[in-house]
């Protein structure tokens, strides 16, 4: 689990050394007007290996997310297994993304799968939570803790989930 707040570069890499290997990596950045750089990397080097990269992303105040992610599967690696998806919510016109998945896949005997997701919350949504009673601002709050919900849930350690609650109420 990977949370990042203000200016930061982070690297994760994993090498799937053994038969059977799994990783599981998650990261959340919370951005405003800095710009976070995040390269992951997951390098499968024997058969029947596992590993997933989700992250998500939330900028807002002219920020910037960097995103690189890279799935390497080696040729003697059949039936392997490698999952990747990078979700951003920008909560204004001069917030960015600028994300790159990659895939260097040498065996065809794999499943394989990659996705980029940029998007931003409509006044619509907005306009529709609040016939239910909530205020826009409340509205715009649970759409953010709905967008983290995926990864913060399997935050287990308080200190760290108290810090990802209150990075994320700092974006609003």
């Amino acid at each position: 689990m990977c949370l990042s707040k203000g200016e930061s570069n982070i690297e994760i890499k994993s090498n799937l050394i053994g038969e059977n290997s799994y990783v599981d990596q998650q990261t959340l950045n919370l951005s405003s007007e800095k710009t976070q750089t995040l390269n992951v990397e997951s390098n499968h080097k024997s058969a029947n290996t596992f590993s997933n990269i989700t992250s998500k992303a939330i900028s807002k105040n002219k920020s910037k997310i960097v995103y690189r992610s890279n799935i390497r599967v080696e040729k003697k690696c059949h039936n392997s297994i490698a999952k990747q998806i990078e979700n951003s919510l920008l909560l204004d016109d001069e917030s960015k993304i600028d994300a790159v998945p990659m895939l260097e896949v040498f065996n065809d005997n794999i499943e394989v799968s990659h996705g980029i997701t940029a998007t931003k919350i409509d006044e619509e949504t907005i306009n529709y939570i609040s016939t239910r009673g909530i205020n826009k601002i409340e509205a715009k709050k649970l759409i953010m803790n709905g967008f983290c919900k995926s990864i913060s849930d399997k935050i287990t350690n308080k200190e760290h989930k108290l810090r990802s609650e209150e990075h994320t109420s700092e974006l609003q």
